[in-house]
Formats: structure tokens, sequence, C-alpha cells
């Protein structure tokens, strides 16, 4: 049985134009966002993949229609993370999140 033909009916598209932009800014470093993506992309029929558009850099440029997933803690996915510790050093990696979360924020 192929699964591409036995997908869910749950779809999604994109509004043209929209006025709002949501993004997310995490303190967790957990990969739930990203595995809930993994698997509606998975199970269900959209119009195109669902993203998030991670800030490497102050300077990233928006992308449309992608949110902005900005992990201040870092992420499991990576050996980057700020463990539950009295002392929070920032790698340039993280400082970089905690930059791109003060600028999109606004």
């Amino acid at each position: 049985m192929n699964p591409e033909t036995h997908k869910k009916t749950f779809r999604w598209g994109r509004i043209p134009n929209p006025k709002t932009r949501y993004d997310v800014i995490s303190l967790n470093y957990d990969l739930v966002l990203e595995r809930a993506c993994e698997f509606l992309d998975s199970q269900c029929d959209g119009q195109y993949p669902l993203r998030f558009q991670r800030a490497e850099s102050v300077a990233s440029p928006a992308e449309p229609g992608k949110p902005w997933l900005i992990k201040l803690h870092g992420s499991a996915a990576s050996d980057d993370i700020i463990p539950p510790t009295w002392s929070k050093a920032l790698t340039p990696s993280l400082r970089e999140q905690w930059r791109a979360a003060q600028r999109y924020s606004w």
C-alpha cells in the first residue's frame, strides 16, 4: 500500500498577503515543534512542506510564509544547548539566537 495515496484530508495553504506574521521564540531545546511539522507533512496533504525558519544570524532575511523558530537555550538537534544551571554562558551561535529574538520580536 502506497502511504502517499492514503494521506489524511487535513490540508493547509497560505493566505495571500497576510497582515500578521506569527513566529515562535522558545526557551525549550526539545524538538516538539519540528517533529509536529514532520508528522503533519508525512500524514497530511498540504500545499507546501511545513517548516520553520531558523535564525542563523541577526541578518537572516525573513522568508515569506515560513515562521521563525528561535530557541534561546539551544536545540536538542545540536550539542549547542544551555543546561539548567546558574551559569548561562552563551556560545556564538546562541548569542545570535538571542539577537535574532530581540530583532524579530518587535
